[in-house]
Protein backbone atom coordinates (compact mmCIF):
# COMPACT_ATOMS: atom_id res chain seq x y z
CA UNK A 1 0.00 0.00 0.00
CA UNK A 2 1.49 3.29 -1.27
CA UNK A 3 1.69 6.51 0.88
CA UNK A 4 1.54 9.87 -1.26
CA UNK A 5 2.54 13.25 0.43
CA UNK A 6 2.91 16.43 -1.12
CA UNK A 7 2.48 20.04 -0.28
CA UNK A 8 5.79 22.37 0.67
CA UNK A 9 6.87 22.38 4.27
CA UNK A 10 4.55 25.18 6.58
CA UNK A 11 3.76 25.94 10.09
CA UNK A 12 1.94 27.55 12.11
CA UNK A 13 2.02 29.22 16.01
CA UNK A 14 0.91 27.12 18.89
CA UNK A 15 1.76 28.21 22.19
CA UNK A 16 3.01 31.48 24.12
CA UNK A 17 5.57 30.53 26.88
CA UNK A 18 5.99 33.38 28.40
CA UNK A 19 5.74 37.12 27.96
CA UNK A 20 8.46 39.41 29.91
CA UNK A 21 7.12 42.33 31.26
CA UNK A 22 7.68 45.43 28.99
CA UNK A 23 8.75 49.39 30.70
CA UNK A 24 6.62 51.17 28.03
CA UNK A 25 5.71 48.62 25.32
CA UNK A 26 3.60 45.64 25.47
CA UNK A 27 4.19 43.09 23.06
CA UNK A 28 2.62 39.72 22.93
CA UNK A 29 2.51 37.20 19.78
CA UNK A 30 -1.29 36.98 18.16
CA UNK A 31 -2.64 34.61 16.17
CA UNK A 32 -2.34 33.23 12.58
CA UNK A 33 -4.11 33.14 9.42
CA UNK A 34 -4.22 31.90 6.32
CA UNK A 35 -2.43 33.65 3.35
CA UNK A 36 -4.07 31.57 -0.03
CA UNK A 37 -3.45 34.44 -2.54
CA UNK A 38 -0.20 32.14 -3.64
CA UNK A 39 -0.90 28.54 -5.54
CA UNK A 40 1.99 27.90 -2.22
CA UNK A 41 0.33 27.77 1.30
CA UNK A 42 1.84 30.31 3.83
CA UNK A 43 1.29 30.53 7.22
CA UNK A 44 1.07 33.67 8.46
CA UNK A 45 2.05 34.68 12.11
CA UNK A 46 0.93 38.14 13.46
CA UNK A 47 2.95 40.26 16.23
CA UNK A 48 1.11 42.92 18.14
CA UNK A 49 2.32 45.71 20.81
CA UNK A 50 0.51 48.60 21.98
CA UNK A 51 0.81 51.39 19.74
CA UNK A 52 1.34 55.38 20.96
CA UNK A 53 0.01 58.41 18.91
CA UNK A 54 3.30 60.13 19.92
CA UNK A 55 5.18 57.34 18.21
CA UNK A 56 6.43 57.58 14.12
CA UNK A 57 7.54 54.23 13.69
CA UNK A 58 8.49 51.07 15.48
CA UNK A 59 11.67 48.68 14.96
CA UNK A 60 10.95 44.89 15.60
CA UNK A 61 13.78 42.36 16.38
CA UNK A 62 13.07 39.06 15.45
CA UNK A 63 15.73 36.05 17.18
CA UNK A 64 15.89 32.47 16.96
CA UNK A 65 17.35 29.99 19.29
CA UNK A 66 20.00 28.04 17.69
CA UNK A 67 22.22 26.09 20.09
CA UNK A 68 21.20 27.79 23.26
CA UNK A 69 22.04 30.90 21.89
CA UNK A 70 19.77 33.44 20.08
CA UNK A 71 20.03 34.85 16.18
CA UNK A 72 18.78 37.86 14.61
CA UNK A 73 16.64 36.43 11.65
CA UNK A 74 14.68 39.54 11.16
CA UNK A 75 14.87 43.54 11.82
CA UNK A 76 12.83 45.67 10.21
CA UNK A 77 10.71 49.47 10.59
CA UNK A 78 7.04 49.31 10.78
CA UNK A 79 4.33 52.56 11.04
CA UNK A 80 1.83 49.66 12.16
CA UNK A 81 1.30 48.68 15.85
CA UNK A 82 1.66 44.75 14.60
CA UNK A 83 3.39 42.78 12.13
CA UNK A 84 2.91 39.91 9.88
CA UNK A 85 5.35 37.14 9.72
CA UNK A 86 6.08 33.83 8.20
CA UNK A 87 8.70 31.81 10.04
CA UNK A 88 9.79 28.05 9.89
CA UNK A 89 9.27 26.09 12.78
CA UNK A 90 11.62 27.20 15.86
CA UNK A 91 11.99 28.70 19.22
CA UNK A 92 11.85 32.55 18.81
CA UNK A 93 11.55 35.64 20.64
CA UNK A 94 11.19 39.36 19.84
CA UNK A 95 10.87 42.88 21.00
CA UNK A 96 9.72 46.56 20.18
CA UNK A 97 12.18 49.27 19.82
CA UNK A 98 9.75 53.15 19.26
CA UNK A 99 10.29 55.85 17.41
CA UNK A 100 8.97 59.22 18.19
CA UNK A 101 8.97 62.21 15.40
CA UNK A 102 12.39 63.49 15.94
CA UNK A 103 13.45 59.75 14.71
CA UNK A 104 14.83 59.14 18.28
CA UNK A 105 14.42 55.53 19.58
CA UNK A 106 12.67 55.49 23.27
CA UNK A 107 12.08 52.58 25.63
CA UNK A 108 11.50 49.41 24.45
CA UNK A 109 9.69 46.52 25.07
CA UNK A 110 10.89 43.25 27.00
CA UNK A 111 11.33 40.24 24.89
CA UNK A 112 8.41 37.78 23.84
CA UNK A 113 9.18 34.21 23.69
CA UNK A 114 7.20 32.02 20.98
CA UNK A 115 7.46 28.82 19.53
CA UNK A 116 6.28 27.58 16.05
CA UNK A 117 5.73 24.36 15.19
CA UNK A 118 5.51 22.35 11.77
CA UNK A 119 1.98 21.96 10.58
CA UNK A 120 0.76 18.50 11.94
CA UNK A 121 0.90 15.86 8.73
CA UNK A 122 -2.10 13.47 8.51
CA UNK A 123 -0.99 9.70 8.73
CA UNK A 124 -2.84 6.52 7.75
CA UNK A 125 -1.86 3.53 9.78
CA UNK A 126 -4.93 1.14 8.81
CA UNK A 127 -8.56 1.38 6.94
CA UNK A 128 -11.20 -1.64 7.83
CA UNK A 129 -12.36 -3.19 6.38
CA UNK A 130 -11.17 -3.40 3.07
CA UNK A 131 -14.02 -5.48 0.67
CA UNK A 132 -17.57 -4.21 0.27
CA UNK A 133 -20.75 -5.97 -1.58
CA UNK A 134 -22.78 -3.44 -3.21
CA UNK A 135 -26.51 -3.15 -2.08
CA UNK A 136 -29.39 -0.84 -3.12
CA UNK A 137 -30.17 -0.10 0.61
CA UNK A 138 -26.95 -0.63 2.71
CA UNK A 139 -24.45 2.20 4.08
CA UNK A 140 -21.44 1.38 4.02
CA UNK A 141 -18.79 2.13 7.32
CA UNK A 142 -15.42 2.48 7.04
CA UNK A 143 -12.87 2.15 9.95
CA UNK A 144 -9.73 4.68 9.57
CA UNK A 145 -6.97 4.79 12.43
CA UNK A 146 -3.96 6.58 12.40
CA UNK A 147 -2.28 10.49 13.46
CA UNK A 148 -3.80 13.76 12.96
CA UNK A 149 -7.08 13.51 12.02
CA UNK A 150 -9.65 15.76 13.31
CA UNK A 151 -13.24 17.45 12.54
CA UNK A 152 -11.19 19.71 10.13
CA UNK A 153 -9.52 17.19 7.35
CA UNK A 154 -11.25 16.50 4.71
CA UNK A 155 -11.40 12.63 4.03
CA UNK A 156 -12.87 10.96 0.75
CA UNK A 157 -12.90 7.85 -1.33
CA UNK A 158 -11.07 7.89 -4.44
CA UNK A 159 -11.90 5.85 -7.20
CA UNK A 160 -8.53 4.40 -9.08
CA UNK A 161 -8.73 3.77 -12.46
CA UNK A 162 -11.32 2.31 -15.03
CA UNK A 163 -13.50 4.12 -16.31
CA UNK A 164 -14.74 6.57 -13.90
CA UNK A 165 -11.12 7.57 -13.83
CA UNK A 166 -10.05 9.60 -10.84
CA UNK A 167 -13.61 10.03 -9.28
CA UNK A 168 -13.54 11.21 -5.71
CA UNK A 169 -17.00 10.35 -3.38
CA UNK A 170 -17.10 12.19 0.01
CA UNK A 171 -18.70 10.21 2.86
CA UNK A 172 -22.37 11.37 3.96
CA UNK A 173 -21.32 11.01 7.66
CA UNK A 174 -18.27 10.76 10.22
CA UNK A 175 -18.26 10.29 13.27
CA UNK A 176 -14.95 11.20 15.29
CA UNK A 177 -14.31 8.07 17.63
CA UNK A 178 -11.46 9.12 19.34
CA UNK A 179 -10.00 12.36 18.54
CA UNK A 180 -6.98 12.87 16.54
CA UNK A 181 -6.47 8.47 15.67
CA UNK A 182 -9.81 7.03 15.25
CA UNK A 183 -12.80 7.57 12.56
CA UNK A 184 -15.98 6.33 11.25
CA UNK A 185 -16.65 6.87 7.51
CA UNK A 186 -20.55 6.65 6.13
CA UNK A 187 -20.83 5.95 2.13
CA UNK A 188 -24.01 5.58 0.30
CA UNK A 189 -24.31 2.36 -1.92
CA UNK A 190 -25.97 4.67 -4.52
CA UNK A 191 -22.26 6.95 -4.12
CA UNK A 192 -20.32 3.77 -5.35
CA UNK A 193 -19.34 1.77 -8.46
CA UNK A 194 -17.56 -1.41 -8.55
CA UNK A 195 -13.84 -0.63 -8.73
CA UNK A 196 -10.77 0.11 -6.73
CA UNK A 197 -10.52 2.74 -4.11
CA UNK A 198 -8.21 4.71 -1.98
CA UNK A 199 -8.72 6.67 1.29
CA UNK A 200 -7.86 10.40 0.33
CA UNK A 201 -7.24 12.71 4.04
CA UNK A 202 -6.34 16.80 3.39
CA UNK A 203 -6.30 18.60 6.49
CA UNK A 204 -6.66 22.53 6.28
CA UNK A 205 -2.91 22.96 5.66
CA UNK A 206 -3.06 21.13 2.43
CA UNK A 207 -1.08 17.91 3.82
CA UNK A 208 -2.50 14.90 2.33
CA UNK A 209 -1.97 11.40 2.13
CA UNK A 210 -3.97 8.66 0.96
CA UNK A 211 -4.15 4.35 1.68
CA UNK A 212 -5.17 2.26 -1.08
CA UNK A 213 -6.49 -1.34 -1.30
CA UNK A 214 -10.19 -1.42 -0.90
CA UNK A 215 -12.78 -3.17 -3.05
CA UNK A 216 -16.26 -2.39 -3.93
CA UNK A 217 -18.01 -5.56 -5.92
CA UNK A 218 -21.39 -7.09 -6.74
CA UNK A 219 -21.30 -10.97 -5.11
CA UNK A 220 -19.72 -13.57 -7.42
CA UNK A 221 -23.29 -15.18 -8.00
CA UNK A 222 -24.90 -12.33 -8.96
CA UNK A 223 -25.32 -12.70 -13.31
CA UNK A 224 -25.62 -9.69 -15.09
CA UNK A 225 -29.23 -9.24 -14.86
CA UNK A 226 -29.23 -9.45 -11.28
CA UNK A 227 -26.38 -7.11 -10.46
CA UNK A 228 -28.97 -3.84 -10.36
CA UNK A 229 -31.10 -5.28 -7.54
CA UNK A 230 -29.52 -7.73 -5.99
CA UNK A 231 -31.05 -9.64 -2.68
CA UNK A 232 -29.28 -8.29 0.21
CA UNK A 233 -30.38 -11.47 2.51
CA UNK A 234 -28.70 -13.72 -0.04
CA UNK A 235 -25.97 -12.08 -1.67
CA UNK A 236 -25.00 -9.18 0.37
CA UNK A 237 -21.50 -10.12 2.92
CA UNK A 238 -21.31 -8.49 6.30
CA UNK A 239 -17.76 -8.37 7.62
CA UNK A 240 -17.26 -9.96 11.05
CA UNK A 241 -15.24 -7.64 14.28
CA UNK A 242 -13.75 -11.21 14.85
CA UNK A 243 -11.54 -13.84 12.95
CA UNK A 244 -11.48 -17.46 14.10
CA UNK A 245 -8.32 -19.14 12.58
CA UNK A 246 -6.73 -22.36 12.67
CA UNK A 247 -3.75 -23.33 12.12
CA UNK A 248 -1.04 -26.78 11.64
CA UNK A 249 2.50 -26.43 11.74
CA UNK A 250 5.73 -28.38 12.23
CA UNK A 251 7.71 -27.21 15.69
CA UNK A 252 11.15 -28.56 16.29
CA UNK A 253 12.52 -28.47 20.08
CA UNK A 254 15.98 -26.85 20.97
CA UNK A 255 16.79 -27.37 25.07
CA UNK A 256 18.58 -24.86 26.80
CA UNK A 257 18.92 -25.73 30.47
CA UNK A 258 17.43 -27.49 33.02
CA UNK A 259 17.27 -30.48 34.75
CA UNK A 260 14.69 -32.32 32.43
CA UNK A 261 17.13 -31.93 29.53
CA UNK A 262 17.65 -36.27 29.75
CA UNK A 263 13.66 -36.22 28.63
CA UNK A 264 14.25 -32.93 26.18
CA UNK A 265 17.46 -33.31 23.80
CA UNK A 266 17.12 -31.16 20.84
CA UNK A 267 14.81 -32.74 18.07
CA UNK A 268 13.03 -31.98 14.67
CA UNK A 269 10.35 -34.45 15.52
CA UNK A 270 7.54 -31.52 17.31
CA UNK A 271 4.21 -30.26 15.74
CA UNK A 272 1.89 -27.71 17.24
CA UNK A 273 -2.20 -26.53 16.47
CA UNK A 274 -3.18 -23.36 17.13
CA UNK A 275 -7.11 -21.98 17.28
CA UNK A 276 -7.48 -18.22 17.61
CA UNK A 277 -9.68 -15.66 17.89
CA UNK A 278 -8.71 -12.31 17.00
CA UNK A 279 -10.63 -8.69 16.86
CA UNK A 280 -10.69 -6.59 13.56
CA UNK A 281 -10.90 -3.38 15.28
CA UNK A 282 -9.05 -1.06 13.03
CA UNK A 283 -6.58 0.28 15.61
CA UNK A 284 -2.73 -0.07 16.42
CA UNK A 285 -3.30 -3.60 17.19
CA UNK A 286 -5.54 -6.07 17.28
CA UNK A 287 -6.34 -7.90 20.25
CA UNK A 288 -7.24 -11.94 20.89
CA UNK A 289 -7.25 -15.28 22.20
CA UNK A 290 -5.26 -18.77 21.00
CA UNK A 291 -5.28 -22.00 22.38
CA UNK A 292 -2.47 -23.92 21.11
CA UNK A 293 -1.25 -27.54 21.49
CA UNK A 294 1.67 -29.02 20.48
CA UNK A 295 3.80 -32.69 20.75
CA UNK A 296 7.62 -33.83 20.55
CA UNK A 297 9.40 -36.86 20.32
CA UNK A 298 13.70 -37.09 21.36
CA UNK A 299 15.62 -39.43 21.56
CA UNK A 300 15.55 -42.77 19.45
CA UNK A 301 13.23 -45.92 19.16
CA UNK A 302 16.20 -47.89 20.98
CA UNK A 303 14.67 -49.10 24.41
CA UNK A 304 14.56 -46.59 26.77
CA UNK A 305 15.61 -43.58 24.71
CA UNK A 306 12.08 -42.39 23.39
CA UNK A 307 10.67 -39.88 24.97
CA UNK A 308 7.66 -37.85 24.48
CA UNK A 309 6.10 -34.24 25.77
CA UNK A 310 2.75 -32.48 25.59
CA UNK A 311 1.33 -29.53 26.00
CA UNK A 312 -1.34 -27.05 25.99
CA UNK A 313 -1.41 -23.15 26.66
CA UNK A 314 -3.82 -20.16 26.68
CA UNK A 315 -1.82 -16.95 24.81
CA UNK A 316 -3.17 -13.58 24.37
CA UNK A 317 -1.96 -12.35 20.82
CA UNK A 318 -1.36 -8.66 20.07
CA UNK A 319 -1.31 -7.96 15.98
CA UNK A 320 -0.11 -5.58 14.13
CA UNK A 321 -1.31 -5.60 10.72
CA UNK A 322 1.11 -3.52 8.27
CA UNK A 323 -0.29 -1.11 5.59
CA UNK A 324 -2.24 -3.03 2.89
CA UNK A 325 -3.38 -6.05 5.43
CA UNK A 326 -1.68 -8.56 3.64
CA UNK A 327 1.47 -9.19 6.54
CA UNK A 328 1.19 -8.95 9.92
CA UNK A 329 3.56 -9.13 13.10
CA UNK A 330 2.29 -11.10 16.16
CA UNK A 331 3.11 -11.21 19.90
CA UNK A 332 2.02 -13.58 22.07
CA UNK A 333 2.61 -14.55 26.00
CA UNK A 334 0.75 -17.37 27.82
CA UNK A 335 0.91 -20.17 30.12
CA UNK A 336 -0.73 -23.93 29.93
CA UNK A 337 0.33 -27.27 31.37
CA UNK A 338 2.94 -29.64 29.94
CA UNK A 339 2.88 -33.51 30.44
CA UNK A 340 6.12 -36.13 30.70
CA UNK A 341 4.49 -39.34 29.92
CA UNK A 342 8.12 -41.27 29.94
CA UNK A 343 9.47 -39.21 33.21
CA UNK A 344 7.08 -41.09 36.12
CA UNK A 345 3.81 -39.49 33.97
CA UNK A 346 5.29 -36.03 34.92
CA UNK A 347 3.08 -32.81 34.96
CA UNK A 348 3.09 -29.40 35.45
CA UNK A 349 2.87 -25.76 34.61
CA UNK A 350 5.20 -23.79 31.92
CA UNK A 351 4.59 -20.30 30.88
CA UNK A 352 5.02 -19.49 27.06
CA UNK A 353 6.16 -16.25 24.95
CA UNK A 354 6.75 -15.67 21.30
CA UNK A 355 6.64 -14.10 18.31
CA UNK A 356 5.20 -14.62 14.68
CA UNK A 357 5.31 -13.18 10.84
CA UNK A 358 1.49 -14.30 8.82
CA UNK A 359 1.74 -13.25 5.10
CA UNK A 360 -2.13 -13.62 3.95
CA UNK A 361 -1.45 -15.39 0.98
CA UNK A 362 -5.04 -15.73 0.07
CA UNK A 363 -8.23 -14.57 1.34
CA UNK A 364 -8.32 -16.72 3.81
CA UNK A 365 -5.23 -18.76 3.66
CA UNK A 366 -2.11 -17.58 5.52
CA UNK A 367 1.55 -18.88 6.04
CA UNK A 368 2.78 -17.95 9.60
CA UNK A 369 6.76 -18.70 11.06
CA UNK A 370 7.14 -17.64 14.84
CA UNK A 371 9.91 -18.21 17.96
CA UNK A 372 8.61 -19.46 21.07
CA UNK A 373 10.42 -19.48 24.15
CA UNK A 374 8.60 -22.23 26.83
CA UNK A 375 10.32 -22.46 30.56
CA UNK A 376 8.67 -25.31 32.82
CA UNK A 377 8.34 -25.11 36.37
CA UNK A 378 10.27 -27.91 37.28
CA UNK A 379 12.45 -27.60 40.50
CA UNK A 380 15.37 -25.81 39.03
CA UNK A 381 13.36 -25.02 35.72
CA UNK A 382 13.74 -26.58 32.19
CA UNK A 383 13.85 -23.68 29.37
CA UNK A 384 13.81 -24.61 25.40
CA UNK A 385 13.24 -22.35 21.95
CA UNK A 386 11.02 -23.49 19.89
CA UNK A 387 10.23 -22.31 15.93
CA UNK A 388 7.84 -23.14 14.21
CA UNK A 389 6.36 -22.74 10.66
CA UNK A 390 3.24 -23.95 8.80
CA UNK A 391 0.00 -23.22 7.35
CA UNK A 392 -3.52 -22.11 8.67
CA UNK A 393 -7.09 -20.61 7.43
CA UNK A 394 -8.74 -17.42 9.17
CA UNK A 395 -12.84 -17.57 8.44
Amino acid sequence: MAFKHSIPRIVFLTAIFSLPAASFLYAQAGGYFLDTSNTELRIIQRLAWNGDENTLRYRVLVEKEEEKEYREVLQEFIATAFIEVSLPPGQYRFRVVPYDYLNQPGEGSGWVIFEILSVPVPVLENVFPVLFYLDNDTVHEIYISGKNLDNNTEISLRHIGGNLGDETVSPVGMQIISQGSRIRLYFDNKQLAPGNYEIHVRNLWRRETSMGGITFAYPESMNEESTAHPDPEETFKYIKPFIISFSAAWMPLIPVYGEEKPFYSRTLDGSSHRLALIDQKPDLFNFGLELAVSWHTTGTSEENSLHHDASAELNMLFRKWLPGRRIALTFRIGAGLFFLPDNQEKTGLHTNLGTSFLWLALEHLYLEAGLDYKHLFTGTGFGCFRPWIGLGWQF
